[in-house]
């Protein structure tokens, strides 16, 4: 995504889809191979005094991301595809978020999903970095959510696949002291569902990671 070239609100920009986006429509994958696609969040703005400066954008479905519709995976895999944040730019007062990593190989929002006999390898989600505060307190660093798939309202089905080697990793604080900012989360190293419902049925599950970032004296917990 584009970088904010002014402060809040102008944000970095947000991006879905490293190489499909699905607005609504029914999208029918089968037999293909996704490989090392990437999804990434523009940086916020650094601004200057009064400028507050903005947040990154958020990076959603390194490979795929589907808003509402419909999306078929058969005998697919999501080899090393991945998000990243965009940074934090920085504040006259405090520092702005980073951006949020969502949905390493497939992100949906609202809809259905149906996946069978697919694999999912080494698939990464990483949050944007938190901006640097001019004198106040640091901002949230971002989070990873869902190291190969993120949903959200949506009515998802997993059928006789593997998710192996997927990491959800929240982004690290680099300040010190009451004004370091709070960690990023890390959350469902393979899988993240929020609201609507998972169905799994044979699927196995090897070797995913979610973590945290790393907190300083000083700084907020984020959650793994």
């Amino acid at each position: 995504g584009s970088n904010a070239t002014s402060g809040y609100p102008n944000n970095g920009e947000s991006v879905s889809g490293g190489a499909i986006l699905n607005d609504g429509g029914t999208v029918v994958l089968t037999d293909c191979n996704a490989i090392s696609n990437r999804a990434v969040g523009g940086a916020g703005y650094v601004g200057y005094s009064p400028d507050p400066g903005s947040a990154g954008g958020t990076a959603l479905g390194g490979a795929v991301y589907s808003r509402a519709g419909n999306l078929y995976v058969t005998n697919c895999s999501f080899i090393a595809n991945g998000c990243t944040g965009g940074n934090g730019g920085t504040g006259s007062l405090n520092g702005p978020p980073g951006g949020d990593g969502i949905g390493g190989a497939i992100g949906m929002a609202g809809g259905s999903i149906t996946v069978q006999g697919t694999v999912f390898t080494s698939n990464t989600i990483i949050g944007g970095a938190a901006g640097n505060p001019g004198s106040l307190t640091a901002g949230q660093a971002g989070s990873g959510c869902g190291g190969a798939l993120w949903t959200s309202n949506a009515n998802v089905v997993v059928q006789s696949s593997a998710f192996a080697g997927n990491l959800a990793f929240g982004a690290g604080l680099s300040g010190t002291g009451p004004a370091a900012g709070i960690a990023g989360s890390g959350l469902g190293g393979a899988v993240f569902v929020t609201n609507g419902s998972l169905r799994c049925v044979a699927c196995s599950f090897t070797a995913n990671t979610a973590g945290a970032g790393h907190r300083v004296l000083g700084g907020g917990l984020g959650m793994a």
